[in-house]
């Protein structure tokens, strides 16, 4: 998404408020961008109202990170604005429901004003005095707002944390093999599904050690899982949306990570070229720092399980999680 903007005015460096009539076109293409003049017969949002247009995003962690936490940043900074939600590309993926009808639910119990759109196969649509998002330099202490824009779905508010977890991927690991198949790629299967090459060896192994093993998309409610990582004290998995619950643990817990590179595309637009680079995702430590969660990680660069478990039980600060009551 993008914008034909004419008058920019910086918003504390995370937003900018946009004040003329505009043309925003949805393209991933930004050459094809270049429309300054409203469009004639597509949905108008022109009013007086403050607006921000946002794009609920299709997965666990941007929806609730960076969607939730952009609505409640924002909103605690103008509590006037109007949220333009755009749901279209969330109810394309069916696994992503039970996180966005939470994160509306939530906006709508908190009396955030709101409009929910569907833009599913829709290029443009004319906006005025709106904000757009912009790079966030700061983490304005998203996981500890969203816990408190949810506080009325915590069923004991008081309750000591005691769980001690590992969050398995395997079962939506599972499913994709089923939709992508075992022949992708070296360089696309870390991406889609082998982030581990043996995860049920994990789960014994934690389990082995007094740990529940427990598969997110297995609650029966978004309420069930955000109190059941309340009551969590540490937390370990391998990179992915799963760890995304780390947000719902009481501040002061512990979590490890089993770091592992994702693949990503650089779509260089210029020059037409797909480009695939490994890299590390942030996302988890960030969390872990505005919990104030100690936070460990362990390099998972060749996902292999064995390898994981030998450093449990060699490495003594490892050890010592497993020994922790």
């Amino acid at each position: 998404m993008t914008v034909t903007i004419h008058t920019r005015i910086p918003y504390e460096g995370d937003f900018d408020f946009v004040k003329e009539t505009q043309c925003m076109r949805i393209f991933h293409d930004i050459t094809k961008n270049n429309l300054s003049e409203p469009i004639e017969g597509v949905p108008e949002f022109i009013s007086e109202e403050k607006k921000m247009f946002l794009k609920v995003a299709p997965s666990h962690y941007h929806c609730i990170y960076d969607f939730l936490g952009t609505v409640f940043f924002l909103y605690e900074k103008d509590p006037e604005i109007l949220f333009i939600l755009d749901v279209g590309d969330g109810r394309l993926v069916p696994s992503a429901q039970t996180t966005i009808d939470f994160a509306l639910q939530i906006i709508k119990e908190n009396n955030i004003k709101h409009e929910i759109v569907n833009f599913a196969g829709k290029t443009n649509f004319n906006i005025n005095n709106f904000y757009i998002k912009t790079e966030r330099w700061t983490d304005p202490g998203t996981p500890n707002k969203i816990l408190k824009y949810a506080e009325s779905h915590i069923k004991n508010k008081d309750i000591i944390p005691f769980r001690k977890v590992y969050v398995s991927r395997r079962i939506a690991d599972e499913k994709k093999m089923k939709s992508y198949g075992k022949n992708l790629s070296d360089k696309l299967t870390r991406s889609s599904y082998a982030r581990i090459d043996d995860e049920k060896k994990l789960e014994d192994f934690f389990q082995k050690n007094g740990f529940e093993v427990v598969f997110p998309e297995n609650f029966e409610s978004f309420d069930d899982q955000l109190n059941y990582f309340y009551e969590t004290k540490i937390a370990i998995g391998l990179t992915g949306g799963g760890l995304t619950n780390l947000m719902f643990m009481q501040n002061n817990g512990i979590v490890v990570e089993l770091i592992t590179t994702l693949i990503t595309n650089r779509n260089d637009r210029q020059a037409k070229v797909l480009r695939l680079e490994e890299g590390q995702h942030h996302f988890y430590h960030s969390i872990a720092f505005q919990k104030n969660h100690e936070y460990i990680g362990v390099i998972n660069k060749n996902t292999i399980a064995d390898e994981i478990i030998n450093k449990f039980q060699k490495l003594p600060h490892l050890k010592s999680i497993l020994d922790k009551s």
